[in-house]
């Protein structure tokens, strides 16, 4: 498995941040996350974070993928290793669904996807 476990705490306060810079001025409120972490397989050691045109070793990787949720704005970032890779602004079935059975799209499928 490529890395070591994720800075959880890190990945939570960078996405508190991203929160708080898409509320109302006068608000101010830290959500409350819910965190999740689990190993995923990716197609080449770009892992989550490939992307078209770049070469990437062909290799079956596996690489720590966190996703940390905030249900009272409907917000999701997704970090893979410790990278936040994309933030989910509108949590719909299918982002909840690929959270269930651990199987996030990577950054650039998620433009698409969610």
């Amino acid at each position: 498995m490529t890395g070591h476990f994720p800075n959880i705490e890190l990945i939570e306060y960078i996405f508190q941040q991203q929160v708080l810079s898409r509320l109302d001025a006068g608000e101010r409120y830290i959500p409350d996350v819910d965190a999740y972490v689990f190993p995923q397989t990716w197609p080449n050691t770009g892992g989550g974070l490939s992307e078209p045109g770049y070469v990437y070793g062909q290799a079956i990787t596996k690489q720590y993928t966190t996703v940390i949720v905030s249900h009272n704005h409907n917000m999701a970032m997704v970090a893979f290793g410790n990278k936040p890779a994309y933030i989910v602004d509108d949590l719909n079935e299918r982002f909840m669904s690929d959270l269930r059975t651990q199987n996030m799209a990577g950054k650039y499928d998620s433009q698409t996807r969610y």
